[in-house]
């Protein structure tokens, strides 16, 4: 039996076993406040020591401030090889060049033809 032309790829756990010193993590997540306000944190985990790096509040995340976010989070010299993120709105054009051009690759999940969610390159 013949099998595909694709060259086969590590796993997931794999590749997080492999980088893990080279990986950080981001998520917004929205905050209430005592007062029924919402607040939106911006988190960044490093995965090589489990730790968290960064965190942000703010009231209205734009991609601009995420951005500027990501460049005091991790100064040139300091960037993660990986970045892994979901695929939010507020992640817009200038945060995905700001990421790309320290030199990040950007990895976010997608989902499969089962609607199982996979990971993939951005």
């Amino acid at each position: 039996m013949v099998r595909g032309g694709t060259p086969p790829s590590q796993s997931w756990k794999t590749f997080l076993r492999n980088h893990a010193q080279a990986i950080a993590a981001i998520d917004l997540c929205v905050v209430p406040t005592l007062t029924f306000e919402r607040l939106f944190a911006f988190l960044v985990l490093g995965h090589g020591r489990r730790q968290l790096l960064w965190f942000e509040v703010t009231r209205h995340p734009t991609a601009e401030w995420l951005a500027r976010q990501m460049t005091e989070a991790f100064p040139w010299a300091s960037a993660p090889a990986y970045l892994v993120r979901d695929n939010d709105r507020a992640y817009g054009h200038v945060f995905t060049s700001r990421v790309s051009a320290m030199g990040i690759r950007d990895r976010r999940p997608r989902r499969d033809r089962r609607g199982k969610m996979v990971m993939q390159n951005a």
